[in-house]
């Protein structure tokens, strides 16, 4: 293997390893998950007080999931339509209507793009967004 093919190799790997980690992170940010285990733990032992519980029907969650699966799916179709658009650089999620979206875009109009694309879609209340312009 010649020098380039291998410079190129390695770029790929770090480029992945990028998207991997940046899906991740961006995951994190989006479910709030961005509390120490000391946080969480103390959260944990604290006595619950009933007067502050609210109880949701299965039925009632089963139908915000049901409709954010459609969203997401919509959206994710819409992006995949797009020739311009690389689906696997960008990750999706919705939760109670608000779309969550992160990823890596080609440009600035391109990621206006992407935003308006998923603020079209029937059913999206809002949408919340983590692209990142990258020149490649």
């Amino acid at each position: 293997m010649n020098k380039s093919r291998i410079a190129h190799s390695l770029v790929a790997v770090v480029l992945g390893s990028v998207l991997v980690s940046s899906s991740a992170f961006a995951n994190n940010i989006f479910s709030g998950n961005t509390q120490s285990s000391q946080e969480t733990a103390k959260k944990i032992d604290k006595p619950l007080n009933n007067s502050e519980v609210k109880v949701t029907s299965p039925v009632q969650n089963a139908g915000n999931t049901s409709n954010d699966t459609t969203i997401t799916t919509a959206v994710k179709g819409k992006l995949q339509l797009q020739k311009d658009i690389n689906i696997n650089d960008i990750s999706v999620k919705t939760e109670k209507g608000i779309v969550y979206i992160a990823g890596f875009v080609k440009s600035q109009p391109q990621k206006t793009k992407i935003v308006a694309l998923v603020k079209s879609v029937k059913g999206v209340k809002s949408v919340q967004y983590a692209l990142v312009v990258v020149k490649k």
